[in-house]
């Protein structure tokens, strides 16, 4: 810790600790269990590192880090640490980015109930996508398309450059096969005019797998 505090700048230190408090400002105001898992993360993560860098105030950061620990800590017993989630969504997302080329099952259950479970204690657009796409890859098109929506809902609060093609495509793609012609031809044509946005013109990902659905769909 002293090689931290004698390296962080006094401003730095001032900007962290500005930060955390206004996180526990939000986080002590509400029930535990009303605080989303990933800001229960967050704020156990952010009160850490703020007291690693506390300097002369060290010993109060401390004894907030451990305050805040208790308070969230029986809930964050067996989650998934940040990198963990993200190792597991890249190591997912390998397996189900292309079309598989046998029918054996993709996934197995345990890594299908791994990115689930990233995926609900996470609640981040990149692992809803990418649990839509496993879900279509098993075959489960209702839960391909709901984790969809979820990631469709989630990225526009943070974005504005328009849906990402990959969840529209899976929506698309899971309700032809639900034989729901209509509603997957419009997020087919959603689908299509994502992807002539500027951002995703060139996705390399994106392009792979509209071309699979724009195959899927054929003459329709």
């Amino acid at each position: 810790n002293s090689e931290q505090d004698s390296t962080t700048p006094p401003a730095a230190r001032e900007a962290l600790q500005s930060a955390y408090e206004k996180l526990e400002d939000v986080a002590f105001d509400r029930p535990n269990d009303d605080l989303p898992m990933h800001f229960k993360w967050l704020l156990s993560n952010a009160s850490e590192l703020a007291s690693q860098v506390a300097g002369e105030n060290a010993v109060e950061w401390q004894e907030r880090s451990r305050e805040a620990k208790k308070r969230i800590g029986e809930t964050l017993v067996g989650r998934y640490s940040a990198g963990e989630a993200i190792k597991i969504g890249d190591d997912i997302r390998r397996l189900v980015r292309t079309r598989p080329l046998d029918e054996n099952p993709v996934l197995d259950n345990s890594q299908l109930q791994s990115i689930r479970k990233v995926a609900d204690e996470f609640q981040v657009a990149t692992f809803l996508n990418t649990l839509s796409l496993a879900e279509f890859r098993m075959g489960n098109f209702q839960a391909a398309i709901k984790a969809s929506e979820q990631s469709i809902a989630l990225n526009r609060v943070t974005s504005s450059d328009g849906d990402y093609p990959i969840d529209l495509a899976i929506i698309a793609a899971s309700q032809f096969h639900l034989d729901q012609f209509t509603d997957a031809a419009i997020y087919r044509q959603r689908m299509l005019d994502s992807m002539a946005l500027e951002r995703f013109r060139k996705d390399a990902e994106c392009t792979e797998f509209v071309t699979e659905v724009e195959e899927l769909f054929g003459d329709e």
